[in-house]
């Protein structure tokens, strides 16, 4: 960001995330967090829960956003050495078309986070990321989204369910910490032929096996 910005280009940029349900979404946003620590010591993760920001009276909700939104760049531009990775996750249920008898009222809210999202982007050491599950790959956005919120995200990277070296890699991270009487030995190595075949199973595209369901497995 501070490259583009010196080319006079502008600073900052968001991405979207997007894929089927159980496919890493949130775990790359932690990742992503963790590696931006290690470069800036003391910089944050911010959730940005939208449905906390739902108020009961006329405006509440928009004032609600807004506000949320100026205290985070207040302290962003008060730590300027530090990141500050604001997530957007669950994405459609902010930038949904609303195509219902309350679409007025979701465009007031859509046209107040439009104003709080540009005001975001406009501070370099602030980094957006949105997730949502509702996208398939190759099928546009813009079917399901509000255009005008989709095209602020100058990337969009859709995240496939795991796939068989993916889930091989986390049968043996997850049964490696395990006592060695309690688990076979062939669960333990990711070159073993058993685990390959079992995992090549399990990733078949019938089956939509997302590192979810490796949950219940383990």
């Amino acid at each position: 960001s501070e490259n583009l910005a010196k080319k006079g280009a502008h600073g900052n940029s968001a991405i979207m995330l997007y894929g089927e349900p159980g496919g890493g979404k949130n775990a790359y946003v932690y990742g992503i967090t963790k590696y931006i620590q290690s470069k800036c010591p003391g910089s944050e993760l911010i959730m940005m829960d939208v449905l906390k920001f739902n108020g009961m009276y006329h405006g509440q909700t928009e004032n609600n956003i807004i506000g949320f939104t100026n205290n985070i760049i207040k302290k962003a531009i008060t730590e300027p050495d530090k990141k500050f990775v604001v997530f957007l996750d669950e994405f459609d249920s902010i930038a949904r078309k609303d195509l219902s008898s309350n679409a007025a009222s979701s465009e007031k809210f859509q046209n107040a986070f439009k104003t709080s999202f540009n005001a975001l982007l406009d501070v370099p050491n602030i980094q957006i990321i949105a997730a949502t599950n509702k996208a398939a790959k190759d099928a546009s956005l813009n079917t399901m989204l509000d255009e005008a919120i989709v095209n602020r995200f100058a990337k969009k990277v859709f995240v496939p369910l795991p796939d068989k070296k993916q889930l091989s890699r986390a049968f043996t991270e997850h049964y490696s910490r395990l006592a060695s009487e309690l688990v076979k030995p062939e669960l333990k190595d990711i070159n073993n032929t058993t685990l390959n075949k079992i995992c090549e199973y399990i990733s078949l595209p019938e089956h939509h096996a997302s590192y979810r369901d490796m949950n219940y497995i383990f």
